[in-house]
């Protein structure tokens, strides 16, 4: 059965972010307590193989240390694997040569999930950009790994993006940015809201888009646009 993935927006005046719905309405989360990530050990990228891991690992941990969410981010182990096909590894990888051809080039990241006709997420792949030049400590000139993962993260919870311009989940970054390592307020109450229900006396309306800004480069939501299925694929060695 094929699901069509919608936006809701909540709004406030010092809160805007948003989260994914089935084409029923059902939000879009994980039902599990604990979901497994691996990191596959090949980036094609330049960077030192434990800053990359070490980077990977903290911006799971961000998310892990949100009080009111009850879901923990587990990190498995190392992995060969790599690909966007729906398999039972959730995997962080640089892509291999040159950057899909059906994704934006001036995307860094993107975001693959999975759910089903009842919003329970069942997997998800991260694919990074290697043609931009990476970084680990905010270098100027490259983009921050940490800062880019964590939003990317957001999305793997059931995020999407938020209007407010200091939130993690704010959809652009630039480079050298460090800022969306740390969760903003808003993202706190979103994932809050989305995994505990605390409401924090938001109103419904509006709908979600993706802001460009100058020097600037997006984040995708591939679980958006992407069709959902609950056929298993076969993994990509």
């Amino acid at each position: 059965m094929k699901g069509l993935v919608l936006f809701l927006m909540f709004t406030a005046s010092a809160n805007a972010f948003s989260f994914k719905t089935t084409e029923e309405g059902e939000q879009i989360k994980w039902q599990q307590p604990i979901v497994d990530y691996y990191i596959n050990i090949e980036p094609d990228s330049n960077l030192n193989e434990d800053d990359y891991i070490e980077a990977v690992q903290g911006s799971f941990e961000e998310w892990n240390s949100v009080p009111d969410n009850p879901l923990y981010l587990n990190y498995s182990g190392l992995t060969r694997d790599h690909g966007t096909d729906y398999t039972d590894k959730n995997i962080i990888f640089f892509n291999r040569g040159e950057w899909p051809e059906n994704l934006e080039p001036n995307l860094m990241a993107s975001t693959f999930v999975w759910n089903n006709d009842e919003g329970e997420i069942l997997a998800f792949d991260i694919i990074l950009n290697n043609s931009f030049k990476w970084g680990t400590n905010g270098e100027p000139y490259t983009q921050d790994l940490q800062n880019a993962l964590t939003h990317e993260i957001g999305h793997v919870l059931g995020l999407g993006h938020s209007e407010e311009d200091t939130a993690t989940m704010f959809g652009t970054s630039y480079t050298g940015e460090k800022s969306k390592r740390t969760l903003d307020e808003d993202d706190i109450q979103g994932i809050s809201y989305l995994y505990s229900g605390l409401t924090p006396g938001y109103y419904q309306g509006g709908s979600c888009s993706i802001l460009n800004g100058t020097k600037s480069y997006n984040f995708a939501i591939l679980s958006l646009i992407i069709i959902i299925t609950l056929t298993r694929r076969k993994r990509n060695d």
